[in-house]
């Protein structure tokens, strides 16, 4: 899998009996040119696909377009549909399909009941999550004008830019800057004028628990030069731009 994702993606595999083997991404914290069994949208950027695709930043309506075996979307909070925590899988193999659906309620099936546990979601979460399906064209669409100003209004400043994709969906929106000084020191300014960031993700090859691991320098360093800048469907476009004219003033200082 690529080193750079959240660290719940090796532990499932762990949990599952995989060894984790990491593979070093691109600069910008995105693996394009190598297929990994576990691939990973990083961000909400669609690219690649591997067997089991990671898709907690996605959101698709189908897997009519694409190539793994299966789809692992989230549902939390932040995400850009949610039920408040859980998620969904995804796949067009009947006989995984039916394995899944015996798995998550205690082993049920036409035939009886067999091995399998108490997964369901609550219907109360599952009402939550299908009353967002109607705003989530519009939701997306709002997503994507903000990226859009953050593409265009911060070009004659020296941070780089996620790559543009009209399949992204723009989970985050996460921004490269000269170095960690200067990413830590952004950081705090911004947060001196009461705006969240986060730093999206450290590399797996720092954890420990994964055992032995070639040195990913790419994903370290994207760890110590990236910042997630404030990103939502519920954001209005004064408030995006709140955070371009904050970011300018940094640099101009």
């Amino acid at each position: 899998m690529p080193a750079n994702t959240f660290v719940a993606t090796a532990n499932m595999a762990l949990a599952a009996g995989y060894a984790v083997k990491l593979v070093d991404t691109d600069e910008d914290g995105v693996l394009r040119d190598r297929i990994t069994h576990v691939s990973v949208t990083y961000s909400g950027n669609p690219e690649p696909q591997g067997i089991v695709g990671d898709d907690a930043h996605y959101v698709m309506r189908s897997m009519a377009h694409r190539s793994q075996l299966v789809s692992v979307l989230s549902t939390h909070a932040i995400k850009p549909i949610t039920t408040g925590e859980g998620g969904v899988i995804l796949t067009n193999d009947s006989v995984l399909h039916e394995r899944m659906r015996k798995l998550v309620d205690h082993g049920r099936s036409k035939d009886g009941f067999g091995f399998g546990y108490n997964f369901r979601m609550p219907a109360i979460n599952a009402a939550l999550g299908i009353s967002q399906l109607a705003a989530m064209d519009e939701n997306l669409e709002t997503r994507k004008a903000i990226a859009s100003m953050y593409h265009v209004r911060l070009q004659d400043t020296p941070i780089k830019h996620p790559e543009w994709s009209d399949d992204h969906c723009w989970h985050l929106y996460p921004i490269r800057v000269e170095n960690q000084a200067v990413r830590d020191k952004l950081r705090q300014f911004l947060f001196d004028n009461n705006i969240g960031t986060q730093v999206n993700y450290t590399s797996l090859d720092t954890y420990g628990h994964l055992g032995e691991s070639e040195y990913q320098q790419n994903a370290r360093e994207y760890a110590r030069y990236s910042l997630s800048i404030p990103m939502s469907a519920a954001m209005s476009q004064d408030e995006a731009q709140y955070v371009i004219d904050t970011i300018k003033e940094f640099y101009d200082a």
